[in-house]
């Protein structure tokens, strides 16, 4: 589970660099405002409506902070909903504020949907998380795991990248890379220094972690995101469709990069050893394993009782801090900086299509009528991988998937392929930005598996490139296939 914004936000800065740092950040925060002015000027001057010309300077300044992190990601998204609140509900009445055309939006209204609940969701689970750290059952369920891929190379390289994307799609992505760069690191131990098998142990780290952020609903950011964007089209998705979905397409792709790291990084050893440790759980451990699993199978049947993902979310954090499984001190250890972004991206899109911004955006896009899905998709998902590789994932889904949900409109299309096409896309942007790993700042696990040193940046240029390409061929060719197949 993706729960880190970027690696920079969280890094500490190397002695006696602190200014050297401030001064660009401070230009970049200048540059946003600046930004951010001139899209309003030329808004007004483009006969926009007053609202639309506004949130166009708030999407621009939102953009150039994401990108630039000039201030904290998650301060950036607050900076969203107090311009949306003072600028459209204008609470205080100010002249030349609010909506120019119809009535404006309430600041109740806007805080409403700054509280979505599928921020519940996404808080379930970090608490499971948490709890799983805890009581060590995230590494006994990796020791255990990893143990029925024996000792030969090609399926010990194949236990690292599935145990890893596994793990990843219940836990943050950085606490899994962290945690398996501890089991990967005595394997390595056992080869030689010069065997190029070490690479490739190393390099599944956080190929399998990135990978992983694809498999459900709360493993990543942009996955909630996309679920919300659907749910305010009325196309709300359960946890088990989406698995459903996104699973396959998770193990198409880990299988490509095994293949491709075990032609590339072979090695010269018959057998690996396996270091894991023993399998033991306290009573305590216990309990986490069983609220787990009971939740992961509330979510799994949401069709058959009824009950909404988001508030069977709610439930293990009941539980777990009921029984001091979870304390107050681990609640506020919480990376609640992700849930304040979630929150700001769902704000940002609620505001674009609140003002018409969406519309506007997607007018001056060479899309018309004759445009094909394929194209479109293609498009919307190079931007977004693109956008991915050098900003959080979280912040490049907040800016594609509005885009993306108002272009469907340009097609022409009947009810029943809007739906279709809503869903596909929502899924594609997320889907697309977890596999955007080019580079050891593009996200926390590249940054982890890259300081142990074992490999070069062009290593993981190759590996990440590789990925990106496959998703994009699956995503044009399969992940409609099978939206088509679960949602009818």
């Amino acid at each position: 589970m993706d729960t880190t914004a970027s690696t920079s936000s969280t890094s500490p800065s190397p002695p006696g660099k602190t200014s050297g740092q401030n001064s660009p950040r401070l230009g970049w925060f200048l540059a946003g405002w600046a930004a951010a002015f001139l899209m309003v000027w030329l808004g007004f001057h483009l006969g926009w409506a007053r609202e639309a010309a506004y949130m166009g300077g708030i999407l621009v300044l939102a953009a150039v902070w994401w990108v630039t992190e000039a201030i904290p990601l998650f301060v950036t998204s607050l900076v969203i909903l107090a311009l949306e609140i003072l600028l459209f509900a204008n609470p205080g009445n100010w002249p030349g504020l609010g909506f120019a055309s119809g009535p404006s939006p309430t600041m109740a209204g806007l805080i409403a949907a700054a509280a979505d609940s599928i921020l519940l969701l996404f808080f379930g689970g970090l608490i499971l998380a948490r709890a799983c750290v805890n009581e060590g059952v995230d590494r006994v369920l990796s020791s255990v795991l990893l143990r029925p891929f024996g000792n030969r190379p090609a399926f010990v390289l194949l236990g690292v990248l599935v145990v890893t994307a596994f793990l990843s799609m219940w836990m943050s992505n950085t606490a899994t890379a962290a945690l398996m760069m501890t089991l990967v690191g005595p394997l390595a131990q056992r080869l030689a220094p010069k065997d190029a098998f070490r690479t490739a142990l190393f390099l599944a780290v956080p190929v399998g972690a990135n990978l992983g952020g694809m498999g459900t609903p709360i493993a990543s950011p942009p996955n909630a995101i996309a679920m919300k964007y659907l749910a305010s089209n009325d196309l709300a998705i359960g946890f088990g469709p989406w698995m459903l979905v996104a699973v396959p397409m998770l193990t198409l792709i880990l299988l490509c990069a095994w293949g491709l790291l075990w032609r590339w990084y072979p090695c010269q050893a018959v057998q690996v050893d396996l270091f894991t440790e023993p399998a033991v759980l306290s009573p305590r451990g216990r309990v986490v394993l069983w609220t787990f699993a009971g939740t992961v199978i509330l979510w799994l049947t949401e069709s058959l009782h009824g009950l909404p993902a988001a508030y069977v979310g709610l439930m293990p954090a009941l539980v777990l801090t009921a029984t001091a499984m979870v304390r107050r001190e681990d609640v506020q250890q919480l990376d609640w900086s992700v849930l304040i972004l979630i929150s700001g991206g769902i704000v940002l899109g609620a505001g674009m299509q609140m003002t018409g911004l969406d519309r506007i955006v997607v007018g001056y896009l060479p899309l018309d009528g004759d445009t094909s899905v394929g194209m479109l998709v293609f498009a919307l998902t190079v931007l977004a991988m693109a956008l991915a590789v050098f900003m959080s994932n979280t912040a490049a889904a907040n800016l594609i998937i509005p885009v993306a949900m108002a272009s469907v409109v340009t097609l022409n299309a009947t009810d029943g392929e809007a739906t279709f096409l809503t869903t596909y896309l929502a899924m594609a942007i997320s889907l697309a930005v977890g596999s955007a790993m080019l580079l050891p700042s593009s996200t926390p696990p590249n940054a982890i598996a890259y300081a142990s040193g074992e490999f070069t940046t062009n290593d993981l240029l190759r590996i990440g490139a590789c990925v990106a390409a496959v998703t994009l061929v699956l995503t044009l060719f399969a992940l409609g296939k099978l939206v088509g197949l679960v949602f009818g």
